[in-house]
């Protein structure tokens, strides 16, 4: 697994994964949480070395509520928040999170 050499190789350096090889890392492990639909564990691995790098990219807490949305509503819940928080102007979050509240009947909040 390419994606993980890369972080071993860099996680104590992490500015080396700026610009085009960093781009390309990115890519490789949105395309693992992709493809891993039914492992949770490997996807919130993968958004968390992800988003130690780029603490500032709303996609990582949002897709980190999303793959939880099916099996575990309050970890959804959680990242959910913590992506409204940082990041409030996050369409697809203020989305997914209504509709879990909603589905819940608000029970969570």
């Amino acid at each position: 697994m390419e994606f993980w050499q890369t972080w071993e190789a860099w996680k104590h350096d992490p500015a080396r994964l700026d610009g085009v090889e960093g781009m390309r890392w990115q890519r490789q492990g949105l395309n693992m949480v992709m493809q891993d639909t039914n492992d949770v564990v490997s996807q919130e691995r993968v958004l968390m070395a992800m988003m130690t790098v780029w603490p500032d990219h709303p996609s990582f807490m949002y897709y980190l509520g999303y793959i939880h949305l099916e099996k575990d509503h309050h970890k959804a819940l959680f990242w959910f928040r913590q992506c409204l928080h940082h990041f409030p102007d996050n369409v697809e979050n203020k989305l997914d999170l209504a509709k879990l509240l909603f589905n819940d009947r608000g029970h969570h909040a």
